[in-house]
């Protein structure tokens, strides 16, 4: 190309119709002779210069027009013409939505169709503020790469459409026709090409580490984004390399890796947590059965203290009763008269201390079962009124005791 065109640039508004086809005839005479790509990024840099000093309304009467003078390809004139326009809109600022995307109504019919159509167009969108308006620059993007033309331009302008719209809505919120492919593998995929076809362009080092961070892989974000910035600073075009937008993206992955640290710990500290919980149930179940175990052997306890204290009292009973009718006996003989009175008296005493016994046995508690206790009481009692009765009445057998 030659540098005609840009000398008197933001000094002279290009408003000559003239001027614009000659400019167009140059543009795509170069990539008919393949030294240009259309949708490159020279083509766009040579289109987006010459779109900043021409003027809006010179641009609009040409594309409009029924016909067009000019002894190159009329489509390849019309379809320049149409991204003139776009450059024009969005450089050096870009027009409001509503005006941009009344340009793609009123202009994406007049012009040929091609494989970098999709692609244009969704430089359009990519200003929209509405989620339905980014949908369609994503799905325009996603055309583009999907016509398989070789152009890191296009690789690099799908891929950054993805993290402008996980950043502003979330990805995952819009509805994306690309078949079951992961949009964010799609956009890593694609974001790669574009370094491996150029890799001297530091936006595309830019948006691949943007891709990543994305992806959480921090790491190769980090890197790739640091990559973006030496070669701005190695750029010799520029006399101050301007690096805050890709400085500014580095913030924001550092601040991504501090949050990435604070998730890891509070992950761990939750496993934690769930461990301890779980172990806090196992020692309560534990505690549970201990407890069990316990009160089963306290009353086992309490059982057997209660049955020895019975039998004690019992032993103690019956022996001082034994004891006491041994005593008795031995007085009775000693100051009666008689031995028949002597026996009468002991029969008596017996049979007292029997039923008595009986009575006492009645009121001790018991815990045993069955029919064994009020038998053996019974039986005390029972013999024991035979004898107080045999004292009363003079029973034979009883007589000859």
């Amino acid at each position: 190309m030659e540098d005609d065109y840009f000398d008197n640039l933001g000094v002279v508004a290009r408003d000559n119709p003239e001027d614009i086809i000659e400019f167009l005839e140059d543009i795509y005479e170069h990539v008919e002779q393949g030294a240009l790509q259309e949708g490159g990024y020279e083509y766009e840099n040579y289109l987006t210069r010459f779109a900043s000093d021409t003027f809006w309304d010179t641009i609009d009467d040409l594309l409009s027009a029924d016909s067009i003078e000019t002894d190159a390809d009329t489509d390849d004139i019309r379809f320049g013409l149409f991204v003139l326009m776009i450059k024009r809109a969005i450089h050096p600022d870009p027009s409001d939505f509503n005006t941009l995307s009344g340009l793609d109504e009123d202009y994406r019919d007049l012009v040929p169709d091609r494989p970098t159509k999709p692609y244009f167009r969704s430089l359009l969108y990519r200003y929209g503020y509405e989620r339905g308006h980014r949908q369609t620059g994503i799905q325009l993007a996603y055309e583009a790469v999907d016509a398989q033309i070789e152009n890191p331009s296009i690789y690099d302008n799908f891929a950054a459409q993805v993290v402008e719209v996980d950043d502003q809505f979330g990805i995952e919120s819009i509805d994306l026709d690309i078949g079951d492919s992961d949009v964010s593998e799609l956009a890593l995929e694609y974001a790669e090409k574009a370094v491996r076809q150029d890799s001297t362009e530091a936006e595309y080092y830019a948006t691949l580490g943007r891709v990543y961070s994305l992806r959480g892989e921090l790491d190769e974000a980090e890197r790739n984004v640091q990559r973006a910035i030496e070669l701005r600073l190695d750029e010799e075009t520029q006399r101050r390399p301007n690096t805050a937008s890709f400085r500014s993206i580095l913030r924001t992955i550092k601040s991504k890796r501090k949050i990435q640290k604070i998730e890891s710990q509070y992950e761990k500290a939750q496993d934690q947590l769930e461990e301890i919980s779980e172990k806090h149930d196992s020692l309560e179940e534990q505690y549970e059965s201990l407890d069990e175990k316990y009160n089963s052997i306290e009353s086992k306890l309490e059982d057997a203290v209660e049955k020895y204290r019975t039998q004690t009292l019992q032993f103690i009973g019956f022996f001082t009763a034994l004891l006491a009718v041994v005593v008795t006996s031995v007085q009775v003989t000693e100051i009666t008269s008689s031995v028949s009175e002597a026996r009468s008296l002991i029969i008596t005493l017996i049979g007292g201390i029997l039923v008595s016994f009986g009575g006492f046995s009645l009121m001790l508690p018991d815990k045993e079962s069955g029919y064994s206790k009020p038998l053996r009481i019974g039986g005390l009692i029972l013999i024991g009124t035979l004898l107080l009765l045999a004292s009363i009445v003079d029973v034979p057998y009883l007589s000859g005791i």
